[in-house]
């Protein structure tokens, strides 16, 4: 442990903090105003020691310019969308929005020191953006509710045997043929303990004493799943102070993965779109691709530039993850397979050629001056309704949507200012069983999945002004071999009152 660092508060020694590149993962307060942090740097563990004595006046610590420097930092992990974030991790985004805001004040009372008030006014609004949506956030998952993958972090019976038989013997001499990695280690009192993970994600407590294994705890089920959490869904602090360095200039997203990870690399896992922006998810493996690293979000505009960027980490990334329909047994299975993402992946590819195909179609129902031909152009076709439901369905459906359109044809009003168009996109055999499908679609749909015939492909999709989360919304649009068919108020007709 260094020397006493005194602070004129907390704020200040966690910008100390991350200056000198040191996270903190456990604070301490021994005695009243003196706050003991333990920390990693670049993956080795470090200790801080602060003594607060307030004063007015600039720090005595940091510099102008440095806490401009780190302030800029923050500024570019503050996402400017919730989209697809949890409580918790709305929350961390607010405590750094106002440790950014705290930077930026900081660094302008030195004298003659700029005002920074651009940058102090973004972290503002973005604290305020955040605060306001926190409450509508969906919680994070406690480590008890969250489903073990299926082979449970069980170790293979030749480790398991090791294990059960092990002698003390210097943590180098660690028998190599088991391919483990040590992936933590935390100082105890005249040692240390470390966490050893082994290729199919099994683990086990190691404790090391002058530097020979005094003893082993394996660790499996829910106790390995929490480790998991806390030490496997992180980023290696070489890859976050990488990372800073090239996603802070809008750079082009595939510039930040090429040159973001150093040994290791991302995996996209889906895109959720808004008007203006995208919040690209990625999965962010270690330099050992066996294991996980953690969720990063970034925010980019059309031309895929990077605007901001926000790691995801602990049972908050976990709880992404399950949110994006990487469930459970996504988590690398013995061999290291991983084929629900994967199928994650190329079905959110295949829905998305899906959407910009349809686009052209939609635009032009919301236009007066094309509505009339292209509402005509979807009208279903004779012999349409028993290719898309079920026969008892078609058979009372059918009749009946080619007299709705006779009586009375559906007409699209749309307002001058909802310019802005979302498409959400389902197979039909999805739409029962996936929650962030179903979400996508209005109310009913979840229970009309049963009434399709699960193989074709639906459209839901909205007109909406700037800012709106609600505009003109519209369901019903389905792909039928060549052509596009429209079956509104499905969810009327088909409902259990009828």
């Amino acid at each position: 442990m260094g020397g006493m660092i005194e602070v004129k508060s907390l704020a200040e020694a966690m910008a100390w903090a991350l200056l000198t590149g040191q996270t903190p993962y456990r604070k301490r307060t021994p005695r009243p105003g003196v706050h003991a942090w333990d920390c990693w740097l670049r993956d080795q563990p470090t200790s801080l020691l602060f003594v607060e004595r307030p004063h007015e006046g600039p720090s005595r610590l940091i510099t102008s310019a440095q806490y401009a420097q780190v302030g800029q930092e923050l500024l570019t992990t503050l996402p400017a969308a919730t989209l697809g974030f949890t409580f918790h991790a709305g929350q961390a985004v607010v405590d750094d929005a106002l440790l950014a805001a705290f930077c930026f004040r900081e660094a302008a009372r030195f004298p003659g020191a700029p005002d920074h008030a651009a940058a102090l006014a973004v972290a503002t609004a973005r604290r305020e953006l955040w605060a306001a949506a926190l409450p509508s956030l969906p919680p994070a998952r406690a480590v008890e509710a969250i489903p073990l993958p299926a082979h449970g972090f069980v170790p293979p019976a030749r480790l398991a045997k090791f294990l059960a038989t092990f002698t003390p013997t210097l943590a180098g001499k660690l028998d190599p043929s088991f391919d483990v990695v040590i992936s933590l280690a935390t100082e105890t009192a005249g040692g240390a303990r470390a966490l050893v993970r082994h290729a199919q994600n099994t683990f086990f407590w190691a404790n090391v004493q002058a530097g020979v294994i005094e003893s082993v705890e394996p660790v499996t089920g829910r106790a390995a799943l929490a480790a998991l959490l806390e030490y496997g869904f992180t980023l290696e602090e070489t890859q976050r102070a990488r990372l800073r360095a090239v996603a802070s200039g809008n750079e082009a997203l595939a510039v930040v993965f090429e040159r973001g990870f150093g040994e290791g690399r991302a995996r996209r896992l889906v895109d959720v779109r808004a008007p203006e922006h995208t919040v690209v998810f990625c999965e962010v493996e270690a330099r050992d691709p066996r294991f996980r690293g953690a969720v990063v979000a970034f925010l980019v505009d059309g031309a895929e530039r990077v605007l901001g960027w926000r790691e995801i980490g602990g049972v908050d990334g976990y709880e992404m993850l399950l949110g994006l329909e990487a469930v459970a047994p996504a988590l690398p299975g013995p061999g290291g397979e991983r084929p629900e993402v994967e199928a994650r992946a190329e079905l959110n590819a295949h829905l998305t050629e899906i959407a910009r195909a349809v686009e052209p179609v939609l635009r032009a129902l919301a236009a007066p001056a094309t509505q009339a031909d292209q509402i005509a152009a979807i009208r279903p076709r004779p012999g349409d309704a028993e290719k898309v439901f079920i026969p008892e369905v078609a058979a009372r459906l059918g009749t009946l949507v080619q007299g709705y359109w006779d009586q009375d044809p559906p007409r699209i009003r749309v307002a001058p200012a909802q310019v802005h168009l979302a498409i959400a996109v389902a197979p039909a055999g999805m739409l029962g069983g996936s929650p962030e499908l179903r979400a996508a679609f209005p109310r009913g749909w979840g229970e009309l999945a049963a009434s399709l015939l699960p193989h074709r492909t639906w459209v839901a999709w909205s007109y909406r002004a700037a800012h709106e989360t609600r505009g003109r919304d519209l369901d019903g649009l389905v792909w039928i071999d060549d052509h596009w068919a429209w079956f509104p108020n499905l969810v009327r007709l088909l409902g259990p009152e009828h």
